[in-house]
C-alpha cells in the first residue's frame, strides 16, 4: 500500500489488485488516447482470457513498438551517417540495451510510442535538411508532431524544432 505523508499525499492514489497483481494507473485519465488504441484492441481479442494473459498481450504491443523504435533509429542513423555502417550498428545496439528504454518497451505505457513518433520526426527533419523541403516531408513532419502530442503531452517540445526547420 501507500504510506500517507502529511503535506505530500493526502490520500492514497487509486489502485487495483487483480490475481495478486498490483495495478496502478492514475495517469490514464489525463493522457491523450492514441497509444491506448492498440492495447485496447488486443484486450478485446483476449476478453475471455485470464487477466494476466490480457496484460501480457497488451504489454506485447509495447514490445513491438520498442522493436520498431530500434529499427527506426537505425533508419535515422543511416540518414545521418550514410557512409558509416559501424556507427549505425553500434548506436542501434546501444539504444536497444538502454535500461530505461527497455523498461518502457516492456510495460504498458505511452512513453514508447511517443519515442517512436519523435524518432520518426527526427528522421524526417534529417531528410529535410539533407535533401530539401517538399510538401510530403512537411506534411509528414506536421503529422508526426500531432501524433506525438496525441500520444503524450510532453512531446510538445517538437513544435519549436519543426518550426525552426520550416523557417530554416
Amino acid at each position: 500500500g501507500f504510506l500517507i505523508q502529511h503535506g505530500l499525499t493526502e490520500a492514497p492514489p487509486p489502485t487495483h489488485v487483480i490475481n495478486n497483481r498490483f495495478l496502478y494507473y492514475p495517469q490514464i485519465e489525463s493522457d491523450p488516447p492514441v497509444y491506448y488504441v492498440a492495447p485496447a484492441l488486443v484486450y478485446v481479442m483476449l476478453t475471455e482470457s485470464d487477466t494476466a494473459l490480457q496484460l501480457y498481450g497488451m504489454r506485447l504491443v509495447s514490445v513491438i513498438m520498442f522493436v520498431a523504435l530500434v529499427v527506426i533509429s537505425m533508419w535515422v542513423l543511416r540518414n545521418v551517417f550514410p557512409e558509416d555502417v559501424q556507427v549505425t550498428t553500434i548506436t542501434a545496439t546501444f539504444i536497444s540495451f538502454l535500461p530505461m528504454l527497455t523498461y518502457m518497451g516492456g510495460v504498458l505505457n505511452n512513453d514508447i510510442l511517443a519515442s517512436v513518433f519523435t524518432t520518426l520526426l527526427f528522421g524526417v527533419v534529417v531528410l529535410i535538411l539533407r535533401f530539401g523541403f517538399c510538401w510530403r516531408r512537411g506534411v509528414t513532419a506536421l503529422s508526426l508532431v500531432l501524433l506525438g502530442i496525441l500520444t503524450k503531452h510532453s512531446t510538445i517540445w517538437t513544435i519549436p524544432i519543426v518550426a525552426g526547420v520550416f523557417l530554416y
